[in-house]
């Protein structure tokens, strides 16, 4: 049985999702078909991190809708952005896990996401099922979800990233007041959201 059309949409993160491999051919082949039909609401803003926002608090139906709504080249974007964030906010990860999130964001492109070309939807679902078998075995319960099955920040998150968000208008003087200002673990954060937007940026 073949993996429905969110093998395709979230690519390698998404996969582990057992419910999402219970649908046939028959079905992916259906929701395809929807997919066209609708026209959902794109996300206002065009920056990673706002795009990131508009995911929170979504339904899993809503939030295919809002992924779809994408390009590839955001789609990749903003799954690369997420395991990045997923990455840097988790310092006790193993060594394993840290690799096979690394992994993952080498391996994201926006031809991982291409709604056209079958040749390339086939290489990512082929990806998608060789890092699904260290997904399940490096990662459990809650943890899993979050990073693998839910995209989106975290109500914990949505104050940090914002708070990134809101300095990338300021002029440098300006940004190092705020800074200045920010506690010790607004200071982190805001760090860590850096490092995250540069390892989703950079590393290919």
């Amino acid at each position: 049985m073949r993996k429905n059309n969110l093998i395709s949409v979230f690519g390698m993160l998404l996969c582990v999702m057992s419910i999402f491999a219970q649908h046939s051919y028959a079905q992916k082949t259906a929701a395809a078909e929807a997919a066209k039909n609708d026209t959902p609401q794109k996300a206002a803003n065009t920056s990673v991190i706002g795009q990131y926002l508009s995911f929170s608090g979504l339904g899993m139906l809503e939030m295919q809708r809002m992924f779809r709504s994408l390009s590839p080249e955001s789609r990749a974007a903003v799954m690369k952005f997420h395991i990045a964030f997923q990455l840097v906010k988790r310092p006790g990860l193993t060594a394993e896990q840290k690799a096979l999130l690394l992994d993952g964001l080498s391996m994201l492109t926006a031809d991982s996401y291409s709604d056209t070309d079958t040749a390339k939807q086939a290489a990512a679902e082929q990806t998608a099922i060789l890092l699904d078998s260290r997904a399940k075995a490096l990662f459990q319960g809650r943890e899993r979800f979050e990073i693998f099955a839910n995209l989106g920040p975290t109500k914990d998150d949505i104050f940090m990233l914002q708070k990134y968000e809101d300095l990338t208008p300021l002029n440098d003087l300006q940004r190092k007041e705020v800074f200045r200002e920010s506690t010790a673990e607004e200071k982190r954060d805001l760090w860590r959201v850096h490092i995250a937007l540069y390892l989703a940026g950079h590393l290919i």
